[in-house]
């Protein structure tokens, strides 16, 4: 699995380095710049440019687990455009490094367990799969320098819990086999389960402040929140379910445990998400890299 798959069942061209190329409506790929990052072009130049991050390819992942995590990143992508944006895919276990600078906009999508190393886990949990330090290692660092320069951040399952590790939270290493969080097969489908959102919240504003269904596929989850965040939706057993920054002025992020791109997710649920994180990315400062880059520019 060299990336994401197109619609029609092709995979999407990848640079030979492992570094990044956005996604065009048409399915192609765009240029790149000789430092791996993306260059936008024409209409494009106008729309925020984001990084989506996720492991394209690992040892640690079998086969059928890149094909899943290829689809669902392509959804993403395909709802980030249709969102009026510019998205770039990312391999963050490629062993380049990513500036956040270098994008308007951050988002971590869904993948294997966060090394336990990092938050003082049991790193001999039977459960444990997927784990990619490097991957890890890039995605916090993509987070962090996010937060720090003023860009959004947005996650996705995996992406909520490698947020919380990277805030100095911790992580219950698996959530048990009755767990209603997971279908408890080789391979599973998704599960769907409600979702209880907190009012006063950035999700509340995309998604209402009643009951949601959400599409879900984890076995792990939030034990020592992270600092600086606040829960904004748990599910019925107490999982959290979204997290936000605990003070809107020091920046926008949100993190949901679900999969609003996975395709039994309620109609318009991902978008709805994803279209006031374009708008917050709108808003990155100018002058350094991404949509207000200056001529001079990081590329």
């Amino acid at each position: 699995m060299s990336g994401p798959v197109n619609g029609d069942g092709g995979a999407r061209s990848v640079s030979d380095d492992g570094g990044a190329r956005p996604l065009g409506d048409d399915g192609g790929a765009r240029p790149l710049g000789d430092d791996g990052g993306a260059r936008p072009l024409g209409d494009d130049a106008a729309r925020p440019r984001i990084a989506v991050s996720y492991v394209w390819d690992a040892p640690s992942h079998p086969a059928w687990f890149s094909k899943r995590l290829a689809d669902l990143a392509q959804r993403a992508a395909d709802g980030l455009s249709a969102a009026g944006a510019e998205p770039v895919v990312v391999d963050s276990a490629s062993g380049r490094v990513f500036s956040a600078l270098d994008y308007d906009g951050v988002v971590i999508l869904g993948g294997g367990d966060v090394d336990p190393a990092r938050y003082g886990g049991d790193a001999d949990e039977p459960t444990l799969h997927c784990v990619d330090t490097g991957a890890d290692e890039a995605e916090i660092d993509l987070v962090n320098g996010a937060i720090e320069n003023g860009r959004p951040v947005f996650g996705i399952c995996r992406g909520l819990q490698l947020i919380n590790v990277g805030f100095a939270g911790s992580l219950v290493e698996d959530l048990g086999p009755k767990s209603l969080h997971k279908i408890h097969q080789p391979q599973p489908p998704m599960a769907s389960h409600p979702v209880q959102i907190a009012p006063d919240s950035l999700l509340a504003t995309a998604l209402g402040t009643e009951a949601i269904t959400v599409q879900s596929g984890h076995h792990q989850a939030v034990r020592r929140l992270g600092d600086r965040l606040r829960v904004v939706a748990t599910a019925a057993d107490g999982v959290v379910e979204a997290v936000e920054l605990a003070r809107p002025d020091e920046g926008w992020l949100l993190a949901v445990q679900w999969h609003p791109e996975e395709p039994g997710s309620p109609d318009g649920q991902l978008h709805a998400l994803l279209r006031p994180f374009v708008e917050a990315c709108r808003q990155t400062p100018v002058g350094i890299a991404g949509q207000g880059q200056s001529a001079q520019g990081s590329e």
